[in-house]
């Protein structure tokens, strides 16, 4: 999948390397170049939650990813329900909150750290964020195989002096 920056479109990354920076170098958010459509969204849907995201990452990821990895990844991350419960008629609420920190959060959460950790081959990975949202249970919980720094409230202005220390030692 080939992503793009929101400022500056020229900026171009593979999913694995938005995913380990983060933002874009010139500060806007890595967003895909298209987003296909599936033609078998019925087929799809008739599919165990974990099966149908393998296969929905797999179209996404599949230049980036094998099956098995693609698989090996989604089951990791998505242990629980995702339930369609009806409300009326043609009208329903995917409940998102059966992780375990009851928030939706926990599957992008549970999915990056997993992304993150790819190649690690049991070497610890510092992962460092910012801001308040990222403080919470679920992102501590996400990532409890990495080394996570978290920095929260008036923290926020060290960001970028840890960031350039990191990348500055790793060459």
């Amino acid at each position: 999948m080939r992503l793009v920056s929101t400022r500056t479109p020229e900026l171009g990354a593979t999913f694995v390397e938005a995913a380990q920076a983060g933002l874009a170098p010139d500060g806007g958010l890595f967003v895909p170049v298209a987003i296909p459509r599936f033609a078998d969204v019925p087929d799809l849907l008739r599919l165990d939650f974990a099966t149908r995201s393998a296969e929905i990452l797999h179209r996404l990821l599949g230049d980036e990813f094998s099956r098995a990895v693609v698989e090996q990844l989604a089951r990791s991350a998505f242990t629980f329900p995702a339930p369609l419960v009806p409300v009326d008629g043609r009208i329903g609420a995917l409940e998102l909150f059966h992780g375990p920190t009851l928030a939706f959060k926990d599957f992008g959460a549970r999915f990056l750290a997993r992304v993150l950790a790819l190649g690690a081959e049991g070497q610890r990975r510092t992962v460092l964020v910012g801001a308040m949202i990222m403080c919470s249970a679920h992102f501590m919980l996400a990532f409890e195989h990495l080394f996570l720094i978290a920095l929260c409230a008036g923290l926020y202005p060290i960001l970028s002096y840890l960031k350039a220390t990191l990348e500055k030692d790793r060459g």
